[in-house]
């Protein structure tokens, strides 16, 4: 078996619960509304990475590599927000993101993690409205 090789390591926290359906997002971002996907599994990425919200709506594929984690499973979250305390590779997640990452209360644990395409994740039309 071959070990997965990941373009970004670092730490991953929890920060923040689920958004309600309808609720709009006060993260760095600046999306008025989310997918479903993205209200539930999001993320904040390092402000060295943050470069200007560049990768705003991009998707993260994260492991945890800390041996407490026990869930072992890979997730797939939006990045939507930029993460002031967090180094270069952190990132900071949602609460059922952290769950389904970890399987711990709120900590501090080792991920390894790389940009993926969302597409797989999304279904149906792009829609643009204004606020």
């Amino acid at each position: 078996m071959t070990e997965a090789v990941y373009a970004f390591a670092g730490d991953g926290t929890e920060y923040s619960p689920a958004l309600p359906r309808n609720g709009a997002a006060n993260f760095a971002c600046s999306y008025p509304y989310l997918s479903p996907l993205a209200r539930t599994y999001f993320a904040a990425i390092s402000h060295e990475q943050w470069n200007s919200s560049l990768h705003c709506g991009q998707c993260v594929r994260v492991t945890c590599l800390d041996p407490r984690c026990f869930s072992g499973e890979e997730v797939v979250a939006v990045i939507v927000d930029e993460c002031m305390s967090c180094a270069y590779g952190d990132l900071d997640f949602s609460m059922p993101a952290w769950n389904a990452l970890t399987g711990l209360t709120p900590d501090r644990v080792q991920i390894g993690w790389n940009f993926t395409s969302c597409a797989p994740y999304t279904n149906g039309s792009i829609v643009v409205g204004y606020a």
